[in-house]
């Protein structure tokens, strides 16, 4: 176990036992656009998607979206992790001045309370932890994307994200979390 994973099992120790957990749901709570669908542009921007994939990777985000669940990730498809984690965390510090005010100060207030404050949400695990670091928050639970040979295969370890945040938490501390945004089976 490297030194960072370390200092965030204690960290998390340390939170988990004294205070409570605050779980904010970047696309019904945070943020004022889709994630999903901002990542699927940034892509297509990049030149890394063509228009046609980008319409269908759009209509695909927002039905993921609307059902609180990532069943694909074909936009990833081909891409190495660092490519994508490289244009995701230039995508964060954007996506970071569309946040709701009130919710910026909701996740300073907690993080000073002493409360573990973790960020969910069905774009890619790179990219909501890149906003976790952004906002001040303690966690960031993503949509984990599957690698062979070395690139993304455009399909998804995890349906949901609530599975990621249950594994990081465990279920004990969602039990009593408080939940902003559409609780997704917390």
């Amino acid at each position: 176990m490297g030194r960072r994973q370390t200092v965030e099992f204690a960290a998390l120790e340390r939170f988990t036992l004294s205070s409570r957990v605050v779980v904010i749901d970047v696309d019904s709570a945070l943020l004022k656009r889709a994630a999903l669908s901002e990542v699927v542009s940034l892509l297509f921007r990049s030149g890394v998607i063509g228009p046609i994939r980008w319409c269908v990777e759009q209509l695909r985000a927002r039905r993921s979206v609307q059902r609180g669940e990532a069943s694909s990730a074909f936009y990833a498809r081909g891409l190495t992790p660092d490519d994508l984690r490289r244009l995701l965390v230039e995508l964060a510090a954007d996506l970071a001045a569309t946040a709701h005010s009130g919710m910026c100060a909701a996740i300073e207030a907690h993080a000073s309370a002493g409360d573990f404050v973790v960020l969910n949400g069905i774009a890619p695990r790179e990219l909501i932890s890149a906003l976790a670091v952004e906002f001040g928050a303690h966690r960031g639970c993503g949509a984990t994307l599957l690698i062979e040979e070395g690139v993304f295969t455009g399909g998804i370890e995890d349906g949901t994200t609530d599975e990621a945040v249950d594994r990081a938490l465990g279920s004990d501390s969602l039990s009593s979390a408080m939940v902003y945004g559409v609780p997704r089976g917390l």
